[in-house]
Parts: C-alpha cells; structure tokens; sequence
C-alpha cells in the first residue's frame, strides 16, 4: 500500500504543478480579450486568430483543470446527501465512482479522441474561418486532459481504498470543507 500511496502522491503533484501553470491562461484569456475588444473599438481591426485563441486558452483551463479540481475536491457533486454520511461511507462511494464511473468514462474520451487528434495533424487541419489556427493543438488537450483526470481518479481511489484499510489520513482541512460545501 506504501508504493501505491507514493504514486498517488506523485500523481497529486503532477496534476497540482499543471493547474497552478494552467490557471494563468484565466488570466491570459482575459489579457487576450480585452486587448483584442480595444484594438477593434479603437482601430477598427480584428482578427480571428485572436478570437479562436482566446476559446483556445478557456477549453484548454477546462480540459486540463479536471484533475487538479477532482485533487482539490472542487469538482461537481451533489452534495444534499453526500456530505451528511460518514467519511468512511464517502470514501466507499468516492472508490466506487472512481473505479466504475470516473475512470473507465474518461478512459473511452481518451480513446476515442486519440484517432480524431491524430487525424487533424496528418491532414494539417485549420479553422474554417479566415486567418484562424490550426485545430490539432487544441484536439490535443481533450486526451491529454482526460487523462490527467484518469491519473487523478486513480489517485483518490489509491487514497480513498488506502482510507477504507486503515493506511491513510484524510487531512483535516479536507474533511471540513467537504462538509461546509
């Protein structure tokens, strides 16, 4: 149980170093519309390259953040139940959702957008709209997010079965919030 609790460590960090990289893009986003609104209102010029980075930068804080929000327990749950029963019940429920909802889902998305993506590079797929970009990269970000989520699900699974055996504590400050949201 200590190996598979360090690669749930090591996954944790993985998926907490890119969301703290990946929140910046909010930022960016926001940079990236503004300017772009100013330069048109001012100089009457636009552009839709600027337009589809703009939507480039928010799927991509969408796809990429799933894991660091399933980490940090900010994802979306009915919580009128959830938070009333027991953090051992949680933990069964949570390794339940994890094991034959969360995972085998993600893992078809992963699947099933692989040969989508690989398809757009080899035929050099571009935007339909003039001066637009190249649509592969973004295509990227749809297996390459699931799968942090599926490395994520497979650590709060680690962590929750770990709970269930006795091996490991949840942290206090988790606990609570999970029962304040």
């Amino acid at each position: 149980m200590a190996v598979l609790l360090r690669i749930s460590a090591f996954i944790d960090t993985i998926n907490d170093r890119i969301g703290k990289v990946v929140l910046w893009l909010i930022l960016l986003s926001v940079l990236v519309s503004s300017g772009n609104a100013v330069i048109r209102k001012v100089f009457g010029v636009s552009s839709n390259a600027w337009l589809e980075a703009q939507s480039y930068m928010f799927s991509m804080v969408f796809l990429l953040m799933g894991g660091y929000a399933l980490l940090y327990d900010r994802h979306v749950r009915v919580d009128l139940l959830y938070t009333r029963y027991s953090p051992r019940t949680r933990a069964i429920l949570n390794l339940v959702g994890s094991l034959f909802f969360l995972l085998p889902t993600a893992f078809c998305i992963v699947y099933f957008s692989w040969p989508q993506l690989i398809e757009s590079y080899h035929i050099r797929e571009m935007s339909p709209d003039a001066g637009g970009l190249p649509r592969w990269p973004i295509k990227l970000m749809i297996p390459v997010g699931f799968a942090l989520l599926m490395l994520q699900a497979l650590s709060e699974a680690i962590k929750n079965a770990a709970f269930l055996a006795g091996k490991y504590q949840f942290k206090q400050d988790e606990e609570e919030e999970a029962v304040v949201a």
